[in-house]
């Protein structure tokens, strides 16, 4: 077998990677709706709604779209998770956020976290920032 050039891996081993690579691809393609979703401009980026959630005060409904700029917070026994461009968050309960605009309408550039707890990956790209009162994060590749 021959080396792979960039990653020093076997044929087979670059194989596999590419073959998992296309399956995440395949189930973040269905999770978002498939097809379908792609076709539906207006439909809504949250992915999932439990409990009380606010956007820029007013009660956040699960057919809303949640754009950059936006201020959110969770109640109690809350979870929200929603997708920004090439960014996903998971805002978990009592937490207080807003999301700032990037280079683009749908680009996340800096989470601003006031209280609470957020899981976010992030897509390639630009400079990201977290601006957070105090911190404890692990950063696993584009993950937070």
């Amino acid at each position: 077998m021959t080396q792979h050039i960039l990653q020093g891996r076997t044929d087979a081993e670059v194989l596999w990677h590419q073959r998992r690579s296309f399956l995440q691809g395949a189930a973040a393609w269905t999770a978002m709706g498939g097809f379908a979703g792609a076709q539906a401009q207006s439909r809504s980026n949250i992915v999932e709604l439990v409990g009380d959630a606010l956007v820029n005060g007013a009660r956040l409904l699960p057919q809303q779209t949640i754009q950059t700029g936006d201020r959110l917070e969770t109640g109690p026994a809350s979870n929200l998770i929603f997708v920004l461009g090439t960014a996903s968050f998971h805002v978990r309960q009592n937490s207080r956020l807003t999301v700032e605009r990037g280079n683009t309408l749908t680009t996340v550039s800096l989470l601003r976290l006031l209280s609470g707890a957020v899981a976010s990956v992030w897509g390639r790209g630009g400079n990201r920032q977290i601006i957070t009162p105090t911190i404890t994060a692990g950063i696993r590749g584009t993950g937070v």
